[in-house]
């Protein structure tokens, strides 16, 4: 069946991505499908229902014109995306990934903080001449200063990216130099 898939992917390679050309593929893959397990049934050899199932489906085009559907109109629902871009998604990407883990590392570095701090407080080594709700207070305090960098960097980065959603949505399609 890996035959018929590929078969089926590089027909519609060259034709635009939409819900509608995804849908017309799946709906051909079935029916090969189902047409190969026919022939497998009247016992012909693998090979020989694969190239009958394949000749029998004929043109794609011919198909599309038959439903009614104009390849060159409305190019789909897919951003088409070229190497000026792809690099500029990359670059961003690599620059966010740093900001995220720098925001990870201040969240990891609260909590160490938090941690240490809690118990130099519970066994009286440090900010001993301050009230005892100041001093359990002071770690949470400084557990929230490195949080709030944090959330920053992470909105930060979110919002940078979210031009780029349709791609972490596979929503694209690459130009053939990509």
């Amino acid at each position: 069946m890996e035959v018929i898939k590929s078969y089926l992917d590089n027909i519609f390679m060259n034709l635009p991505k939409n819900k509608e050309m995804e849908r017309l593929k799946n709906e051909m893959y079935y029916n090969m499908e189902e047409r190969y397990h026919e022939l497998k049934i009247e016992g012909k050899p693998e090979n020989e229902a694969i190239g009958i199932v394949i000749s029998e489906f004929g043109n794609v085009n011919e198909l599309l014109e038959e439903m009614g559907i104009d390849p060159e109109e409305n190019k789909g629902d897919y951003t088409l995306i070229d190497v000026e871009e792809s690099r500029k998604f990359i670059s961003l990407k690599n620059k966010t990934s740093r900001l995220i883990g720098i925001g990870v590392g201040l969240i990891l570095l609260g909590v160490s903080l938090l941690i240490l701090i809690s118990l130099l407080v519970d066994r009286n080594l440090i900010l001993q001449t301050l009230p005892k709700n100041t001093r359990e207070t002071i770690p949470v305090i400084i557990l929230l200063l490195m949080v709030i960098p944090a959330v920053v960097l992470f909105i930060y980065s979110g919002t940078k990216l979210q031009k780029f959603k349709f791609i972490e949505d596979g929503q694209f399609d690459l130009t053939s130099d990509v």
